[in-house]
């Protein structure tokens, strides 16, 4: 395999990850939406009358059923997303490895297939193996900075949606507007675009974990099954999407080098937290020490300040070597 062959190769799958991604995303907004507007069709069915305490109590158990459903689909669309973006990332490295003519690792091989179903009877089909599952496994396990995992962000997600609608409701009913002005109000408070709303932070959950599962199975598909690199691999490298606007701290990672160049680590040093991450990992391969991969170039001088300080402050080694460097040369206040 030459340079040229395997960039070509790392270019397909961005392309299917990403696209894997979207479908992923948008899966999970069709069905927050479906549920948002099937919430407000029971309260608009009550047309231009204000509601009673007596109909308040009534819909508020209906409206809850509706949040039942919308949680159960959530947690089964986000697991089947976040599987197959695992498998795809499985699914580069097998063909990585065929390509140069090395062992095939089991692990990788889409062995299984899953048919998910939601409350609507529409079914997922997902095609995994050991390595996704286990990926999947390990992000959903994993305590995040917050001190959260993703079941608890679920969770806090879930009663603030339960919150938004009851205090809504109540205070609806308390200034006696009609319930036809109730939905609407209610509807921007749930999923109004560009606010901090539930539907918003829905999706960032939705985006983060998948392309966490991404990396969590790039990761350990670098290594073979007693944890130890492969002897064909020499680390990973974090590169910067082409969408990556503004300097943050992922220009930190794509840039810091701690002895394998920049952007450049062992595997159980790679960076994996990212809130809408869009930046992406490739795997060093010996035998083309010198390949390119696609990707906007870094620009750590641009980072602001406090973003590397939280960061350095956070545990994270890059963002203080980043702060070693460039830390006296910006003007930020402290946080």
């Amino acid at each position: 395999m030459t340079a040229a062959e395997y960039r070509a190769l790392v270019v397909k799958f961005r392309k299917s990850q990403l696209q894997l991604t979207a479908e992923g995303v948008n899966r999970l907004e069709e069905i927050f939406d479906a549920a948002v507007d099937s919430i407000l069709e029971k309260i608009q069915a009550h047309g231009d009358e204000s509601l009673s305490q007596v109909t308040l109590s009534a819909l508020l158990e209906s409206i809850q059923a509706e949040l039942v459903n919308l949680r159960s689909d959530t947690v089964t669309a986000l697991d089947a997303g976040m599987l197959s973006l695992a498998q795809n990332a499985a699914d580069r490295e097998a063909e990585t490895a065929a390509l140069l003519g090395e062992a095939a690792d089991p692990r990788l091989a889409a062995a299984s297939i899953t048919h998910a179903e939601l409350s609507s009877g529409k079914a997922m089909t997902v095609r995994f193996g050991r390595l996704a599952r286990s990926a999947v496994e390990r992000v959903a396990h994993k305590v995040f900075s917050d001190g959260l995992k993703l079941s608890d962000r679920l969770y806090n997600l879930d009663t603030e949606a339960k919150k938004v609608i009851g205090d809504t409701l109540i205070q609806g009913v308390a200034e006696q507007i009609s319930a036809r002005d109730l939905a609407k109000r209610l509807q921007g408070t749930l999923s109004a675009a560009g606010a901090d709303n539930p539907r918003y932070k829905a999706m960032r959950i939705a985006r983060t974990e998948i392309n966490n599962a991404h990396r969590e199975a790039h990761i350990q598909s670098t290594k073979d099954a007693e944890g130890n690199l492969k002897e064909y691999i020499t680390g990973v490298g974090w590169r910067l999407s082409y969408s990556h606007k503004l300097a943050d701290v992922c220009d930190i990672w794509a840039s810091d080098d701690s002895g394998l160049g920049p952007g450049n680590y062992l595997p159980d040093d790679i960076p994996s937290e990212h809130p809408h991450g869009l930046c992406f990992t490739v795997t060093l391969l010996a035998a083309l020490p010198d390949a390119k991969f696609p990707g906007k170039a870094p620009t750590p001088a641009d980072v602001p300040e406090s973003e590397g300080r939280y960061s350095a402050r956070n545990g994270d080694p890059a963002a203080q070597r980043w702060m070693d460097q460039y830390g006296s040369n910006t003007n930020d206040d402290e946080d």
